[in-house]
């Protein structure tokens, strides 16, 4: 089962990064708005509520409440040992993963947002206001 949950998240994790290098490409403004955007904005609230939740938990359990994380048990070790495990399990969490998660739910927010900006070209093309670009010379 282990192995199975790997590869479905490599794959969604694949198809994420390629929507997001869609939105760098031309390709990405000739997809309709709503295929490119559903898929940053779960995965933008997923990420934040991930980063949210495990830093409430850990700090919990950190804290003293070791029921606010369900840490799986180690075969063959004295609780001490397990405990020892656990704590140094959620303090690497709250160093270096659940940071992570937050900055990653944040990027796929600001990206999401850059979907359907229109560059400055469309605006002034929509307002008709003259821009240096549009101004033709004649020799």
């Amino acid at each position: 089962m282990g192995e199975r949950a790997h590869w479905g998240v490599s794959i969604a994790l694949a198809i994420g990064a390629a929507i997001v290098l869609a939105l760098a490409r031309p390709m990405g403004r000739r997809v309709h708005p709503a295929l490119m955007l559903a898929p940053i904005w779960i995965g933008s609230v997923v990420c934040v509520s991930h980063a949210v939740f495990g830093v409430i938990t850990k700090s919990l359990y950190l804290g003293g409440v070791h029921g606010a994380v369900n840490f799986p048990t180690l075969p063959g070790a004295s609780a001490a040992t397990a405990a020892a495990a656990n704590h140094a399990s959620a303090v690497r969490d709250l160093a270096v993963f659940e940071p992570w998660f937050l900055i990653e739910g944040i990027l796929l927010l600001l990206a999401g947002r850059q979907v359907r900006r229109p560059t400055r070209a469309e605006q002034s093309a929509r307002s008709g206001l003259l821009t240096p670009s549009r101004l033709r010379f004649s020799r």
